[in-house]
């Protein structure tokens, strides 16, 4: 609190198991900041499949609306943000005066769903301190959770505490809130406090206040055992401390309460239970067709019992103060019983509210789905495809998966039919959104796009091939688009935009030569339609096939062509799809004047536009055009912009400026600077992670950068079905890493990138042919290795790839060294001068000192005369002596060991015991 009262936003997540006591922290946290005078306000999640989207931020914005902070904080909002704030409190008559009816109209993203609410928030938290509790996070649904991430970040610089509830036994692995703790945990101010069992002493004194007075010592201690440190348990004992029979877990506790209610309580309470962790009188009375008066009774003595309790300042609508407590009370009844009591209350749903409202349509759905033996079954196929609607609408995918899986399920959709097909088109696109892996959703969309073609709807076999979803890693994609452009209206526009799609998956696929064959053909429609659009996207793709192909030139000429015209049309995603691309190749050619004036035309529409995607690739492009320019300064402060902004996939785009800066200078904070928890990055880092190891790994193995190496790798050996492209990025990388260590990359490796079409690494400017040649000089083939670093020089020449043109040279100079006749003293010298010059101007230091070395070894000729005792260690560390064991066989010290061994690697210019055996054995210097 104190850190939050002076401007430092802090969230801090607190776990532990039912009725540990997460709650009645929270609670002491509200008294001390309202005693502070902090404005307090709460909101708690139930489950998920009952409650409507940002239900957890809906209890919030209704105190706020109400407050007098509040009230002046909405003054400073736009009229379209009031609406929304409207939308999400049903509060119209406190902020609907504020707003005209086409801004109420007009249906919100979820970006202006979350700046609202965060906008909101900022504006009370600068009047007073603001107190936030979240219960019950393990029940928020996606919007809930977004709305916290993105809150998070929003309120970083304001005078607020976020304190977020949750249960640690409900956490699952890759749970929409452990992903969304993870996003929170890197941001600065982020503390978790798992809330562990009480003390003995602490709850045997609490079970002795609940206790009736008499109670023996013995049997306090009892009780104090069984409660093992759970203040619920401890509570729930302490009620009943005369049973013969002690329960042994809450849910016992809670059924002995329960057993002491009238049977009409009971049988009240299960039916609410039910209807879900909510409820209403009025629901009560239209599911079970109970008399209103005595409903309210039972309620009543359900309150009383502290089971129930009443929901906001209504006097219909309740929730139990227990989850655990709602379970007990379903699980009274037997599973028939409850199929018969969920078609009840789907009826009187519908008869309360209609079939298609939005804040229930989802709760009938689940219902009709329970009782599927007492319901007709193809209103039950229709209520769950209507709440898959509203489902999407909301952004809950998740939900909205859910309930299409389950009609597909159903015999009535499981033959070909538009239904069926509808169904698959709308699961495919739920699973886009709501999960990582797409392949699951993209085959669902395949067969929908086959099944429309079957029923001859060709139009939706093409919308349904013209969904946007990123390709990386999919298989089948051009396949499928190319089967629904086959059924496509010739020379339309809709037939022009799925090219562009086609254009997207064989860049992705690698076939460059096929995407530029679609491009003339897609250009042709685009023009002829006028639709400047369509124009800008294609050169956009264009653009990124011609960076993939290693055409930086083309890649400028059609990438500023797209940028250009998505300026003119104010079209982001447009931008953002080419801008990083083009500055990175007008930085590879040193142009990096013309990157900042891109740069300076697009940052107007950055600031404009609700995506953030856009900003992201300005600041990535601002961190090519420094790394290039050796503005180290920049280069730090952009690294401080990444940590901050808290995103993972951004920090593979930036993590190789401290491969830079490693080159330059030594990076003394490398080990603070990283995240250390790599197992969460994406998959993306691959270029990074193989530039790191095909540059100084070789050098200078670090185990902080390899260890980063070998965790992206092991990262992608969990992912399914890798592409071609993804199998030659395994491939370069797992033989850079066995390199860096001085081993042999495993054959399968090597003939994959011997085998590989394109001469540089997918997404990585780093040539195949570098990475083969490395291998061949640990095999002693110096011809080889010779000959792939010419090849290496020639293509990064052809492509401007300046970086790796540098350690090309570098590489032939090793091999040079190695073997003297292999190059000419003529073509040393032009490679060296070369390459110091490229270092110089490209700011690389280190391995322009590399270069030095090995050009002044080159210029010594061919005299390494080696002592007789130099001869000795050579023939020993050769045969795979330690230094141990070579000092113990010649009776010398360990120090004079590696003294020698020092000045036999100089002499012979090799750097690892494998070149100096292939060097020895080939000059015949072994047994002289």
């Amino acid at each position: 609190m104190a850190g939050a009262s002076t401007g430092t936003g802090q969230v801090i997540a607190v776990s532990g198991e039912p009725g540990i006591g997460k709650s009645t922290l929270a609670e002491k946290a509200m008294a001390e900041a309202a005693a502070a005078n902090w404005t307090v306000f709460s909101g708690s999640g139930f489950e998920g499949e009952l409650t409507p989207p940002f239900w957890i931020w809906t209890q919030v914005l209704r105190e706020a609306v109400t407050s007098p902070r509040g009230k002046a904080a909405i003054e400073e909002l736009t009229a379209r943000q009031r609406s929304i704030i409207s939308r999400l409190t049903d509060a119209i008559p406190i902020v609907g005066e504020h707003q005209d009816e086409q801004a109420r109209a007009e249906a919100p993203t979820l970006f202006e769903y979350q700046d609202a609410l965060s906008l909101l928030l900022a504006a009370i938290s600068r009047q007073e301190p603001l107190l936030l509790v979240l219960d019950d996070l393990h029940w928020a649904d996606e919007t809930d959770l977004a709305a916290l991430e993105f809150a998070s970040q929003q309120l970083r610089a304001e005078r607020t505490l976020i304190l977020g509830l949750y249960r640690e036994s409900d956490l699952a692995s890759g749970s929409p809130l452990a992903h969304a703790l993870g996003a929170v945990a890197r941001l600065r101010g982020f503390q978790n406090i798992q809330v562990g069992p009480m003390r003995a002493g602490d709850m045997s004194s609490l079970i002795e206040w609940h206790s009736p007075a008499g109670l023996s010592r013995q049997r306090l201690d009892e009780l104090t055992d069984r409660a093992a440190g759970n203040p619920l348990f401890g509570r729930e004992l302490a009620r009943d401390t005369g049973a013969a029979e002690l329960p042994h877990n809450v849910r016992i506790a809670i059924e002995r309460r329960l057993e002491a209610l009238d049977s009409g309580v009971l049988n009240c309470l299960s039916r609410a239970a039910l209807i879900g962790g909510v409820f209403s009188i009025e629901e009560l009375v239209e599911t079970f067709e109970s008399d209103e008066i005595s409903l309210k009774e039972a309620l009543q003595s359900g309150e009383d019992a502290g089971l129930i309790h009443r929901i906001g300042s209504t006097e219909s609508s309740y929730g139990f103060s227990h989850p655990l407590i709602r379970e007990t009370l379903v699980r009274r009844l037997d599973s028939a019983e409850r199929s018969k009591q969920h078609a009840r209350i789907a009826i009187g749903l519908i008869s309360l509210y209609g079939e298609d409202d939005p804040a229930h349509v989802s709760a009938i759905a689940r219902h009709s789905r329970a009782a599927i033996a007492h319901i007709d079954r193809d209103r039950a196929i229709r209520a769950a495809t209507r709440a898959s609607h509203s489902s999407m609408a909301s952004f809950a995918f998740r939900e909205a998966a859910d309930h299409l899986a389950w009609a597909l399920d159903q015999p009535e959709l499981r033959h070909p039919s538009l239904e069926r097909a509808e169904a698959l088109y709308g699961l495919a696109v739920s699973k886009f959104r709501a999960e990582r892996d797409k392949q699951p959703g993209w085959d669902r969309l395949a067969e929908a796009i086959r099944l429309f073609i079957e029923l001859e709807r060709h139009d939706r076999a093409v919308e349904a091939a013209s969904e946007p979803v990123p390709f990386g890693g999919i298989d089948g994609t051009v396949e499928v688009i190319e089967t629904a452009l086959a059924v496509a209206v010739p020379g339309t526009l809709e037939k022009g935009w799925l090219v562009a799609r086609l254009i997207a998956a064989l860049v992705d696929a690698g076939d460059f030569d096929g995407a530029e064959t679609e491009f003339s053909d897609a250009m042709a429609i685009a023009r002829e339609t006028r639709n400047r659009s369509l124009e800008a996207r294609l050169l956009a793709h264009s653009g990124q096939a011609s960076y993939r192909s290693n055409s930086p030139a083309s890649c400028i000429e059609r990438g500023m062509q797209a940028i250009e015209m998505g300026l003119e049309l104010d079209e982001a995603l447009t931008v953002s799809r080419i801008l990083d691309f083009c500055c990175e190749s007008l930085c590879s050619m040193q142009r990096t004047k013309s990157a900042r004036q891109i740069l300076d035309r697009c940052r107007p529409l950055a600031e404009q536009t609700p995506d953030p995607g856009l900003l992201g690739e300005i600041k990535k492009s601002e961190y090519f055009i420094a790394f290039c320019s050796g503005d180290w300064t920049q280069v730090d402060s952009l690294l401080k912009w990444a940590h901050e902004y808290g995103r993972y996939a951004e920090w593979f785009d930036w993590i190789d400026a401290h491969a830079g800066l490693r080159l330059g200078k030594r990076d003394t904070d490398l080990e603070e600077r990283l995240h250390p928890d790599f197992s969460k990055w994406e998959l993306d880092g691959f270029h990074v992670a193989i530039d790191i190891a095909s540059t100084w790994l070789q050098i200078e193995p670090d185990p902080l950068y390899l260890r980063l190496c070998e965790q992206i790798l092991a990262d992608a050996a969990s992912q399914p079905r890798p592409s071609r492209e993804g199998g030659v990025r395994r491939a370069a990388l797992r033989a850079l890493i066995a390199l860096a260590k001085d081993e042999r990359p495993a054959d399968d490796d090597v003939e994959v990138l011997e085998s590989s079409p394109g001469f540089n690494v997918p997404r990585s400017p780093v040539p195949i042919a570098r990475i083969l040649g490395m291998v061949a000089l640990l095999d002693g083939n110096i011809a080889k290795a010779v000959e792939y670093a010419e090849s290496s020089i020639e293509a990064c020449q052809k492509a401007e790839f300046l970086p790796a043109l540098a350690w090309s040279y570098y590489d032939l100079l090793r091999a040079g060294n190695l073997d003297r006749s292999a190059i000419a003293g003529e073509q040393a010298s032009e490679v060296s001068g070369a390459g110091i010059k490229l270092c110089d101007d490209l700011t690389m230091p280190v391995l322009a000192n590399l270069i030095r070395q090995e050009r002044n070894r080159l210029r010594q000729g061919s005299d390494h005369s080696l002592s007789a005792r130099e001869l000795e260690v050579l023939e020993l560390l050769t045969s795979g002596m330690s230094n141990a064991e070579i000092a113990k066989q010649l009776f010398i010290s360990r120090h004079t060991v590696v003294r020698h061994t020092t000045n036999i690697y100089s002499k012979i210019g090799v750097t690892s015991r494998t070149e100096a055996a292939g060097y020895a054995e080939r000059r015949g210097l072994l047994g002289s």
